[in-house]
């Protein structure tokens, strides 16, 4: 297996990610040494901000300071499968991360305390939740069509071996994983924030509030944006602006007039202003498991008004609306809901979800919260 592997990266011209190693290295020794399993390319790649179209590649640079400033030596791995040739050759207090490259060095240190970063929902509740939106395509068209679910990188292995879990989510995810662990700590996602946005923006909330944004990626039935399409379907006079929803995916769904799909938009550009934030209200989302959906809180951190499932990870989130069912009929239940609020009770919403989201999803926010989980996993003996 190991040598078709090769031969296909070969074929392929697939590049690896290395490992760096010994970051924040003292020659003089007595530092603890932990290995984090993450991104690696953070720290090969030019980086320009104003590109970047994930939150992680932030927020793994945060976590990387906040280790060297608690005085760790550290080696970054990835976490895909490619394994380094050193993998072997390194011990380690502390191993923090996800993926195969987390399982093999626990695995290589049984006496290492082992945390596991979780940005999804636990596998098994994935599996599940996912099932049930299977079938419930499936009832309503007959069949189920050509789709692709997100790739996860966690499994139930990962969860069984480790000691602490770090978990990106809302409280209501939280508790379904908190008990995996013996000591389990939540935090937020960080947003991506427009340089151009510095205060909550006004528009005509009474002209657009039957506009509405979903704002993701790949996993369209597994994100919901099905269920959504057929629920705008029965709502002519309402509008549902997809970004982000691979062609791949989304060309095997039927599209009503009035659910316009769009090409991605970067978060730093204007368009993403004139367009996604000025032209609507709310952003929608029916996933059916998240860790912490970044693109819905890059969204509400502009000031759309999230109206999500719990499992999306924002039930904790004062003014957040929330789907309690994903059956059309409810679902279209709540859209009539929202949109049949006064204008001015959706600009004080409005401003109340920016003003929380600034704060709670800045990457400020996540290094403090990073910061103070690392020095409490230092007391743990």
């Amino acid at each position: 297996m190991e040598f078709l592997r090769r031969k296909i990266e070969k074929l392929l011209h697939i590049k690896k990610n290395d490992a760096v190693y010994n970051i924040n290295y003292d020659a003089l020794g007595g530092q603890k040494r932990v290995a984090v399993i993450y991104i690696t390319k953070i720290l090969s790649q030019q980086l320009n901000v104003n590109e970047i179209r994930h939150v992680n590649i932030l927020h793994a640079f945060q976590m990387i300071k906040v280790l060297i400033g608690q005085g760790y030596a550290i080696d970054l791995y990835p976490c895909a499968s490619y394994t380094p040739d050193s993998l072997k050759y390194n011990h380690y207090d502390i191993i923090l991360g996800f993926g195969q490259n987390y399982i093999k060095l626990c695995a290589l240190n049984p006496c290492a305390l082992k945390i596991l970063f979780v940005t999804e929902n636990a596998p098994w509740t994935v599996k599940d939740n996912f099932s049930q939106r299977l079938s419930y395509y499936k009832v309503r068209h007959g069949k189920i069509p050509y789709t692709l679910l997100r790739t996860q990188f966690y499994n139930k292995e990962m969860f069984d071996i480790s000691d602490v879990g770090i978990i990106m989510t809302g409280t209501y995810n939280f508790k379904g994983m908190q008990n995996c662990f013996k000591n389990a700590f939540r935090i937020n996602v960080n947003a991506l924030f427009n340089p151009d946005t510095n205060k909550c923006p006004t528009k005509d909330f009474t002209s657009l509030k039957t506009n509405f944004v979903w704002f993701g990626s790949n996993g369209l039935i597994h994100k919901g944006l099905d269920i959504l399409i057929d629920s705008f379907a029965q709502l002519p006079n309402y509008c549902l602006n997809v970004y982000g929803a691979p062609g791949k995916e989304i060309k095997g769904f039927s599209i009503p007039e009035n659910v316009i799909i769009h090409e991605s938009v970067n978060v730093f550009s204007k368009d993403f202003i004139d367009k996604v934030i000025n032209q609507n209200v709310f952003v929608v989302s029916l996933s059916c498991s998240e860790g912490m959906m970044s693109g819905v809180a890059t969204c509400m951190a502009h000031g759309l008004i999230p109206i999500t499932t719990k499992e999306t990870g924002f039930d904790d989130v004062s003014g957040n609306i929330t789907f309690d069912s994903f059956e059309i009929k409810d679902v279209v239940d709540v859209i009539i809901k929202a949109a049949n609020m006064k204008g001015e009770e959706l600009q004080a919403l409005s401003t109340k979800i920016f003003e929380y989201s600034r704060k709670e999803y800045s990457l400020k926010k996540f290094e403090s919260s990073f910061s103070q989980i690392m020095s409490e996993v230092n007391k743990i003996e």
